[in-house]
């Protein structure tokens, strides 16, 4: 699976296409993963894999990393005499060019930086320069705010109105392997060379801006369900926009925002657009009641396929409230697709390697299935997926996902009936899983099991489902409860397997990927708990 925002990697280096706003490294262990952990994951590098930033934290464009320590000694040591140049452009409020000097100038000592275009755009400046250290982007970085007249460039997501527009053009340095030259460049940017031109329209800059933050994050010819606008983390506090394939989806509390509709359908090209308001409670409603409405562009059919991670998914816009597909795990889908969860840990199938011979065919239990995301990554994976819904709709939906992707959904199996009941059921028979996904509704009420609370039961759950792990095997646990503290749900989880005496070999608490970005004003909610278990 090819990742976008690599721009250059051999055994030594590895330049990536850094999106606006999106930071190096997860500030705390239950912390939403920075651009250098999800790169890392995503490619199996290991920890020695060290940033060379050397620029302002969330500045786009060029961003260097090494993979080994000779080549973190050898880069550091060009750092040392400034012989890495970047090449950076800027827009800055238009009177910071008379403090900057003519192009062509040299600032000599610290902060280096050679002035190669400086120009006047109507009400803002257009700088360009090589720098060779941090200290030489303060002009950049402080000009803003010492013109308290000045008008601001629009605020983008990870920058702030009255804030420059920074992008990292350009990286050369020496190769630490071969002694060569390497030179490097970044994608343009759409949202610099927009406001460049003039545009200032907030909802404009907006759209482009959110657009900008995920840029590099998928592949299109291989995903094309994500989520495109998450709220104040992009800027708009209240407003929610996901991408189904040819399709918008606006999601909005209170009041839907029609100049940003707009404006995300200029910016993405896309022509429907499909709306619905935030509920937090929609039981009782009809599915006529619940689903989005028709706001624009062709109407799309009951249902449609979307992309993620190479998959086909089904969704609708047509069968209720939600969609059909989770777009906040798409990363977990994608871990149990690459087989982090076979016993040999190598993958299998679409994920990578050959495929498991059938006589040692690994099984997988999706519990809470709903439409059967995680069962088809693991059937592609090459498990046989038992698949545990309440709802005889959504299995058949999942076996429809199973056959869209080209897997004989008669050779898994699929239950009907409440996951508490099965569990039991499973474990009396003396079933045991190399994978568990246990994936429930925040909240629920069966008449075998009652009601369920996932803030208040998760930890009867567990009890429930480790049985049904067998030693060497992987359980995912995951809840969108948001008022349960992650810290409280790993512990809840520990608990259950002190009590029922199962080995933790190795654990990690994942959230919500990259384009949900977290903020103060938009937490991270999602908690996904990845342990693989031994006796």
């Amino acid at each position: 699976m090819r990742l976008p925002a690599i721009l250059h990697e051999d055994d030594q280096l590895l330049v990536v296409d850094r999106p606006a706003g999106v930071p190096l490294r997860a500030d705390g262990p239950y912390a939403q993963e920075g651009l250098q952990d999800w790169v890392a994951r995503r490619l199996g590098l290991g920890p020695g894999l060290a940033p060379h930033p050397a620029v302002p934290s969330g500045a786009p464009g060029v961003l260097l990393f090494t993979k080994t320590p000779a080549a973190a000694r050898c880069v550091a040591a060009q750092l040392g005499r400034g012989e890495v140049r970047w090449t950076v452009r800027a827009l800055l409020p238009a009177p910071a060019l008379e403090r900057l000097g003519p192009a062509g100038a040299v600032r000599p000592g610290p902060g280096r930086i050679a002035f190669t275009r400086l120009e006047r755009r109507d009400d803002l400046a257009l700088v360009e320069g090589v720098v060779v250290d941090q200290a030489a982007l303060e002009p950049f970085s402080s000009q803003a705010g010492r013109d308290p007249v000045a008008p601001p460039v629009p605020p983008t997501p990870g920058r702030p109105a009255s804030g420059p527009m920074l992008h990292l053009v350009r990286i050369e340095l020496t190769h630490p392997g071969t002694g060569r030259p390497v030179s490097v460049e970044a994608t343009g940017s759409a949202l610099f060379q927009a406001v460049l031109e003039g545009e200032r329209r907030p909802a404009r800059c907006l759209a482009l801006g959110a657009l900008e933050a995920r840029r590099g994050l998928t592949d299109l010819s291989e995903t094309t369900a994500l989520r495109l606008l998450n709220g104040a983390s992009d800027g708009a506090p209240g407003q929610f926009v996901d991408r189904l394939g040819q399709a918008l989806l606006f999601s909005y509390r209170v009041r839907l925002d029609r100049e940003l509709v707009d404006a995300m359908r200029e910016a993405t090209g896309i022509e429907t657009v499909y709306c619905r308001e935030l509920r937090r409670d929609v039981r009782g409603a009809g599915a006529r009641q619940a689903r989005p409405l028709h706001l624009a562009g062709p109407a799309v059919g009951d249902r449609f396929l979307v992309l993620e991670n190479g998959l086909r998914f089904q969704v609708s816009v047509h069968e209720g409230y939600s969609v059909g597909l989770f777009l906040d795990q798409r990363e977990t889908r994608w871990r149990i697709l690459r087989g982090e969860w076979l016993p040999d840990r190598t993958g299998c199938g679409a994920g990578g390697g050959e495929a498991v011979p059938a006589t040692s065919q690994p099984e997988a239990l999706n519990l809470f299935a709903f439409t059967g995301a995680f069962s088809v990554a693991a059937a592609r994976a090459g498990a046989r997926v038992t698949t545990v819904d309440l709802s005889r709709r959504y299995l058949e939906w999942a076996r429809q996902n199973m056959e869209a992707n080209g897997l004989e959904s008669h050779l898994h199996t699929w239950l009907v009936g409440d996951a508490f009941d099965w569990m039991r059921r499973l474990a009396r028979k003396g079933r045991s899983f190399d994978l568990v996904v246990v994936d429930p509704p925040t909240f629920s009420t069966s008449k075998a099991s009652g009601p369920f609370s996932a803030v208040r039961d998760y930890g009867r759950l567990a009890l429930r489902a480790l049985p049904l792990v067998r030693p060497g095997g992987t359980l995912v646990a995951c809840t969108n409860a948001a008022t349960l503290a992650p810290h409280t749900f790993r512990q809840h989880l520990l608990a259950a397997c002190r009590q029922l005496g199962r080995t933790v070999v190795s654990e990690s608490l994942t959230t919500q990927p990259l384009d949900f970005p977290a903020s103060a004003q938009e937490p991270a909610y999602l908690k996904v708990w990845w342990a693989d278990l031994g006796t």
